[in-house]
């Protein structure tokens, strides 16, 4: 059980490849209320409904829309960045992690986990 005071967890790119391994670790563990964010356009994922199943919820958001990502991460007492610049067609990573963590600082969020997992830096 968890007795840290960071319950409401968001997950940025929580329905992809490693971040859904993350979300559904959190969704088990049960100490967690967890909220997903994936990019507009809203698309079928067969790990978002699985994980929307478990308890998640799943929010749509715009990553180049400040005010958007403020929104969908208030009440978020830690965010973890799972997101993945490849799948863009550009791995300018700055262009997906600053933009989170913008929001976070604006929205209050306490912790920020940014994703350099598995990253080539060349």
């Amino acid at each position: 059980m968890n007795n840290s005071s960071f319950t409401n967890v968001t997950v940025a790119g929580g329905a992809g490849g490693l971040g859904f391994f993350i979300t559904e670790a959190l969704l088990n563990d049960g100490s967690f209320k967890v909220k997903v964010l994936r990019r507009l356009p809203e698309t079928a994922n067969d790990k978002a409904e699985l994980l929307a199943s478990k308890g998640a919820e799943i929010v749509y958001v715009d990553y180049s829309q400040h005010d958007n990502l403020v929104n969908a991460l208030k009440e978020t007492d830690a965010l973890i960045s799972a997101v993945s610049p490849g799948r863009t067609g550009s791995y300018d990573f700055d262009a997906l992690q600053t933009p989170l963590l913008n929001a976070a600082k604006a929205a209050g969020v306490r912790r920020f986990i940014p994703s350099e997992f598995g990253i080539d830096y060349k």
